[in-house]
């Protein structure tokens, strides 16, 4: 199995409050994944970080995966990127998905 946690940087945060942009970008990521090759994806967003006073939105993806090499992980990385993060959004912010 693998799992991944996907955040969004602070500047984007305030349009991830609504509950349909959440579910768009949810869809977004299992179609990323899928594209990638995996059949099972299961997602689940979590709306606060440890100490629970910031909203910190991130999603944790559980999927049917292995072991990856740094170079496959990078370009598993970038397509997740390009799916959830428009690229003239991420160039005006000058920051990317984690």
């Amino acid at each position: 199995m693998g799992y991944d946690v996907i955040t969004f940087p602070l500047e984007v945060r305030v349009i991830m409050r609504n509950p349909s942009v959440l579910a768009l970008k949810a869809k977004q990521a299992r179609k990323a994944y899928r594209e990638w090759g995996y059949q099972k994806v299961f997602d689940r967003w979590h709306y606060f970080g440890k100490n629970g006073e910031k909203y910190h939105p991130h999603l944790n993806v559980l999927y049917d995966g292995g072991y990856l090499s740094e170079e496959l992980l990078a370009k598993k990385k970038d397509l997740i990127r390009r799916k959830l993060l428009p690229r003239s959004i991420a160039k005006r912010i000058k920051k990317d998905l984690v």
